[in-house]
């Protein structure tokens, strides 16, 4: 009973927060080409599905970057193992933004493969693959933004992938770096430094068409939104998978500096 409890006070003070950043946020007007960065599979579509849609039927450049496999989101379950959820969850990120943005979008999808629940804590090495990786992506693609996981929401592995991004951006001379909310969702609390950032704030207004796809792309992520049995709940909650599904997506822009070009970044 508690814990239905907590589930209904987190899905109405999302619901709270987002009609807030709605009068504290501006309409954003996307174009490309831009590129997105994502700690895991699913990421990806829950952040960015309606614009990765939008931006796609309009025939603009869209680059997605998947730095781990996602394969420690099964810790302790008694029949899946990292070495099958990984490659299942590649899977399901290519049929979601098949969905997104076609088959092209799918097959040029970056994944590094790096390890999943440790993004914090990479090794030297590691961190230089990731670094080299995404100022390589950047000078290329020449985008007219780069979008990352909001640094505050909550999640280690987040933090650190919008930190190692912006890191690059700097190298790399971008200065539009937007950050995507999900798991702030979880504890919308986490949101408030934002209400002092207005200015910065932007929101992206989905229509019918656009949410019907970006739901449609979420359910291919079966392994988050799904039960695995013998566990009878899905592992994405419904705070954050209603949140993400809602009429609008927020992106929230930060300061990037210019920095001249040096070693590779470490935390």
């Amino acid at each position: 009973m508690m814990d239905r409890w907590k589930s209904v006070l987190r899905l109405a003070s999302g619901a709270v927060f987002a009609t807030a950043l709605r009068f504290h946020s501006r309409v954003y007007t996307p174009s490309g080409p831009i590129v997105i960065i994502a700690p895991h599979p699913d990421d990806e579509t829950l952040g960015c599905g309606g614009l990765i849609a939008l931006l796609a039927s309009q025939d603009a450049a869209v680059h997605v970057i998947i730095l781990t496999d996602g394969e420690a989101s099964h810790v302790g379950h008694p029949a899946l193992t990292a070495a099958q959820v990984g490659p299942a969850r590649r899977q399901e990120a290519r049929a979601a933004l098949t969905i997104l943005g076609g088959p092209a979008l799918a097959q040029s999808a970056v994944f590094l493969g790096l390890p999943d629940g440790r993004l914090d804590r990479l090794s030297p090495t590691e961190i230089a693959t990731l670094h080299t990786a995404l100022v390589e992506t950047f000078r290329q693609v020449q985008p007219a933004a780069v979008f990352a996981p909001y640094r505050h929401g909550g999640s280690s592995e987040h933090t650190a992938a919008s930190d190692f991004t912006r890191a690059a951006c700097a190298i790399a001379g971008v200065s539009a770096l937007l950050e995507y909310p999900i798991w702030a969702w979880w504890n919308p609390f986490r949101l408030l430094p934002q209400f002092r950032l207005a200015a910065k704030n932007f929101r992206l207004p989905l229509d019918s068409q656009l949410r019907a796809l970006k739901r449609t792309a979420l359910a291919c992520h079966r392994t988050q939104v799904d039960p695995t049995p013998p566990w009878l709940n899905p592992l994405l909650p419904s705070a954050i998978t209603r949140a993400c599904l809602s009429r609008r997506e927020f992106f929230f822009r930060h300061f990037v500096p210019a920095s001249p070009p040096r070693a590779p970044f470490s935390p």
